[in-house]
């Protein structure tokens, strides 16, 4: 049977002017003054707080999606390495709220991401919601949890069913509570509880959203319904399709939201019921990323140790420090010093220096010379040193380019890593401190070979009565073909990808003179042509 919108936890992306058709607000807290709310209590179980809840951000958190915005209540355990190894007991309770008027279902809902600390290090925090209906003299555990919650973002949107209380209860609390001793952070907003109203058939379920419009194959993305009905009574099937038409149920598929991953392009749509009357919602298509667009992110979970110098033939890149960049990543852009051309068959110097740190590191460089998305294929890596100190004099090392490297852009990674070994499989690998730069590099024939190519297209026949037809020969790539006249007009234009020979249809083109220009990334050639009817 499918699940109603009674289940326990929910933890949904909706759009929160969608519910008000159907919801009655109850409470509602949005944290907008930056300050602890009138009414709301900000202690340690009644005990003074060795850590309480902020409202300002102290730390410059950045926390997206869902419906946080700048306001919003934290706990941040962390406090910038601050207070680290305090017992912390911090709770924020709700004022009394009113939920005599409640006739449907019942519902606490906000924004929330929660942070945890994994490893040796960490104490195991939790983060704990309880209610209450006797005006905090007793209270329920309506979540208790020590994993990731909407991190790393997007922030997620969560409903928590209160159900059992209407009828039952007329007042109610809220408390929400932090334990641990050193770890991260949990962050809320747009605390609120809601009343819906029974179902009305046929229901309206609206359009399917996704938190990611292309994924890759490692992607978790989330699905949600906008501007659909919000009620009690109404159940769920999510339904996949590879072309939009022919619709296949997502077993276990039953809830508001879907949390899925995809191999290859595929649609999304949600049947949607009410007594017996189903509404489907207009379908999504969420598309594959290419896997140049997939590479991974390691992950440093204490802080930045920075590379300070990396340079290999006309790429030269100087940088102070991690610069805040989320997990000490960063992709430079395709322009200026931090890029560069690399031949196949050549091997090239690359110079790099450590920063700011402390105690010994290890240091690798990749180029994924197969364009596959990953660095592990042969030949890919080459390894800089095990014994970097901190603000070093430079390493050196040399990059073989192999002859059979696909041409173009690709992807090159400098992995930097405190207190441990470089290997070949170390280009993903997460570490406490440290910094990841990735840059786009240009594998490009060995100069020479370009004007070979070039010279190798073939345009014919000339005169031309009807066709025009273009042999490229060993031209690979993106290739731009246009067909001028004598007054420099393009009268003729179209791109190819890696095709051997490709045509113009000249029927309608006036005789005379004209000129075949081929643009590619090796170069530019130009033909003369005579049209003669």
């Amino acid at each position: 049977m499918k699940k109603t919108l009674r289940n326990l936890i929910l933890g949904v992306l909706l759009v929160l002017g969608s519910q008000s058709s159907r919801a009655q607000v109850l409470f509602t807290e949005s944290f907008g003054s930056s300050t602890l709310p009138v009414g709301w209590t900000n202690d340690s179980l009644g005990n003074a707080a060795a850590n309480a809840w902020i409202f300002d951000n102290l730390y410059a958190r950045l926390i997206t999606g869902s419906g946080f915005d700048t306001h919003f209540a934290m706990f941040d355990s962390d406090e910038a390495s601050v207070n680290d190894g305090i017992d912390e007991l911090a709770s924020l309770t709700t004022p009394s709220i009113d939920i005599s008027s409640a006739n449907g279902s019942l519902y606490l809902e906000m924004d929330e991401q929660y942070r945890s600390l994994t490893g040796p290090l960490s104490d195991g925090s939790s983060r704990t919601i309880e209610y209450s209906t006797d005006g905090g003299t007793s209270w329920t555990t309506l979540v208790f949890d020590t994993l990731d919650l909407g991190y790393p973002n997007p922030a997620v949107h969560s409903q928590y069913d209160l159900t059992s209380l209407v009828g039952v209860a007329t007042d109610l609390k809220v408390r929400f509570t932090w334990t641990g001793t050193w770890d991260w952070w949990w962050a809320i907003d747009n605390v609120q509880i809601l009343n819906y109203s029974a179902c009305v058939a046929p229901p309206n379920a609206g359009t399917t959203v996704s938190d990611m419009a292309s994924v890759c194959t490692t992607d978790t993305f989330r699905l949600s319904l906008s501007g659909a009905d919000v009620a009690s009574g109404l159940t769920y099937q999510w339904q996949s399709s590879p072309d939009g038409t022919t619709w296949t149920d997502i077993l276990g598929a039953e809830d508001a939201f879907l949390l899925t991953a995809q191999s290859s392009n595929t649609y999304y749509q949600c049947n949607v019921t009410c007594t017996g009357q189903t509404a489907s919602s207009v379908p999504v298509q969420i598309t594959m990323n290419p896997a140049t667009g997939c590479y991974c992110i390691p992950e440093f979970t204490l802080g930045c140790d920075a590379i300070a110098k990396v340079a290999i033939h006309t790429l030269y890149n100087e940088s102070v420090d991690c610069n805040a960049n989320i997990n000490n990543y960063i992709l430079y852009p395709d322009t200026g010093t931090a890029t560069t051309s690399l031949e196949q068959g050549l091997s090239y110097n690359l110079t790099f220096a450590s920063g700011v740190g402390s105690g010994d590191h290890a240091a690798g460089v990749w180029i994924d010379f197969d364009q596959s998305g990953d660095f592990q294929g042969s030949g890919e890596y080459v390894h800089i040193s095990d014994s970097i100190p901190e603000s070093s004099a430079d390493f050196t090392v040399s990059v073989p380019i192999p002859a059979g490297a696909t041409l173009g852009a690709t992807r090159m990674r400098i992995h930097y890593l405190y207190n441990r070994p470089v290997t070949v499989t170390s280009d993903c690998e997460d570490a406490g401190y440290g910094e990841t730069e990735d840059y786009i590099v240009h594998i490009i024939l060995p100069v020479g070979i370009n004007e070979t190519i070039l010279n190798q297209v073939s345009v014919y026949p000339s005169p031309v009565k009807e066709q025009i037809r273009i042999n490229l020969g060993q031209l690979k790539g993106h290739t731009l073909i246009s067909v001028v006249n004598l007054m420099g007009q393009t009268i003729l234009e179209k791109s190819t990808e890696n095709q051997i020979e490709t045509s113009f249809d000249c029927s309608s083109v006036s005789n005379g003179v004209y000129f075949v220009r081929i643009e590619n990334s090796l170069g530019s050639i130009t033909r003369k042509i005579l049209v003669s009817k």
